[in-house]
C-alpha cells in the first residue's frame, strides 16, 4: 500500500513537467474520404493530404478520428454533356460523438448498450463549397484545406493553447510572482 502512494505521488509530481513540455503538441487524427469521378478522385485525394501533412499538426488516419473530412467533387458539364473545366468540391467536416459523456447519466446496466449504439455516431457542424477550375485543383483543394484549418483546427489550437496558460498560471506559487 505505501508503495503504491509513493508511485502516485512520483506521477503527480512529474504531470506539470509532461504537461508543460515543449514536447507536448496536440496533433489533430482526420480521415480523409472522397467521393468522385475516377478522373480527378486520385489527383483530389492526393492534393489534400499533401496539404494536410503541410499543417505539421494533422495525423490521418482511420481510428480514433477527430475529424472526418467528407468531400465529393464533380465536374460540371454543359447541358450536351461537354466539360465546361469547373469542379465543384462539396465538403462536410465530422465529428465522433462524444458518447463517454453519456455514460455518466445512465444507469451502470445501461451504460455498456448506450455507448454500444452510439459508437459511430458523429455530428457535422462544418460543411461548405468549393469551386473553380478543373485545371487548378491544386489551388481549390489548398483553399479547403486553409478553410478547414481556419475555421475547424485553429479555434482548437487557441483553446488547447489557453488552456496550458491557465494551468501554467495557476500552478505556480503565490511567492513565484512578483
Amino acid at each position: 500500500m505505501r508503495i503504491s502512494t509513493v508511485i502516485l505521488a512520483l506521477l503527480i509530481l512529474m504531470l506539470p513537467i509532461q504537461v508543460y513540455s515543449s514536447e507536448n503538441n496536440y496533433d489533430f487524427r482526420v480521415q480523409l474520404k472522397i467521393s468522385a469521378d475516377d478522373s480527378i478522385a486520385g489527383e483530389i485525394k492526393s492534393y489534400l493530404s499533401r496539404e494536410l501533412r503541410a499543417l505539421g499538426d494533422v495525423i490521418q488516419t482511420k481510428e480514433n478520428i477527430d475529424y472526418k473530412i467528407s468531400v465529393i467533387a464533380i465536374e460540371t458539364l454543359y447541358e450536351g454533356g461537354q466539360k465546361i473545366g469547373g469542379s465543384v468540391l462539396s465538403v462536410i467536416v465530422l465529428e465522433p460523438f462524444p458518447n463517454s459523456v453519456l455514460s455518466f447519466y445512465a444507469k451502470d446496466e445501461e451504460k455498456e448498450m448506450l455507448l454500444k449504439i452510439t459508437k459511430n455516431l458523429y455530428y457535422n457542424p462544418y460543411r461548405w463549397v468549393q469551386s473553380g477550375s478543373t485545371k487548378n485543383l491544386f489551388e481549390l483543394c489548398q483553399k479547403l484545406i486553409a478553410h478547414f484549418d481556419s475555421t475547424v483546427l485553429q479555434p482548437r489550437r487557441d483553446k488547447y493553447q489557453q488552456f496550458l496558460d491557465d494551468t501554467k498560471k495557476n500552478s505556480k506559487p503565490a511567492n513565484a510572482e512578483k
